[in-house]
């Protein structure tokens, strides 16, 4: 039990490591010996817990991604209109991604890896999104609060906002002067964003 628990941790400071050094420092770019760095640990042990760096990183996606979706289907399927759904929805997508901004670039970096155990993985982490957002437009449509719109462009939307901001910090500093706390940029760029992309979806009111 004492073997199994020291395990887990030192599996925990190797994830957290990485997310650390990723989001720091706004790059995929982390080597072996920057993730000792910044655990204190051994580089050797990514191998010996995950395999590779190319393991570490699908269990990272699969720390940073999983933990929402038991959430995302209890919102679909709750007793709640429609827009309340969709507004949770993005609220939410926005806060993982104040967190984890790295987190759309590491899945593509999984996809292009050419590794089949890494696509799957990704597949089985982003569908249910993807699902999650399809239903709740559906459910939009049919109770005549959404106009018919394609979910897969609505997905790379909604996507493209979060990461677009948090995935490109080197962007706010250099184009914008921005040095600002980013939590409290999040809270504004949430507001902003839900609200642009509700009124998207928002079904045009009939004229006379």
């Amino acid at each position: 039990m004492a073997r199994e628990k020291a395990t887990a941790e030192t599996r925990a400071r190797l994830l957290e490591a990485a997310s650390v050094f990723m989001r720091d420092n706004d790059t995929l770019d982390v080597s072996l010996d920057q993730i000792a760095r910044t655990s204190g640990l051994n580089g050797a042990l990514v191998g010996y817990h995950f395999g590779s760096k190319t393991g570490l990183l699908r269990a990272l996606l699969e720390r940073d991604a999983g933990a929402a979706l038991d959430q995302l289907e209890q919102l679909v399927t709750a007793d709640l209109p429609p827009v309340t759904k969709m507004r949770h929805h993005l609220q939410g997508l926005i806060r993982t991604y104040a967190k984890v901004p790295y987190l759309n670039r590491l899945a593509v970096l999984l996809l292009k890896s050419g590794d089949a155990g890494s696509a799957a993985n990704v597949a089985r982490l982003v569908r249910p999104v993807i699902d999650a957002q399809r239903r709740i437009i559906e459910q939009g449509i049919a109770s005549g609060d959404f106009r018919p719109i394609d979910p897969l462009l609505f997905y790379f939307a909604s996507i493209s906002a979060c990461d677009g901001i948090f995935g490109g910090r080197a962007t706010l500093t250099a184009l914008f002067d921005y040095d600002g706390p980013v939590d409290a940029l999040r809270r504004v760029h949430a507001e902003q964003t839900v609200t642009l992309l509700l009124h998207g979806l928002a079904k045009a009111p009939e004229r006379d």
